[in-house]
């Protein structure tokens, strides 16, 4: 299934598309492994890829 619009990311339940918060709030997270997640956010109903980083910082 292709992602076109944010809302399609919200209905790919395996994803685990969460919101962050605090300094990253109004950004979103995907699970990409036990370590990596990928940081999206939208423009407009677009998806915007920010970061894939690993959140663990190791």
């Amino acid at each position: 299934m292709d992602a076109r619009m944010f809302e399609d990311l919200s209905t790919l339940r395996a994803l685990r598309l969460h919101p962050l918060h605090g300094d990253r709030a109004g950004f979103f997270a995907i699970d990409l492994g036990p370590h990596c997640r990928l940081v999206v956010s939208r423009s407009d109903d677009s998806i915007v890829v920010e970061e894939v980083s690993n959140h663990y910082g190791d």
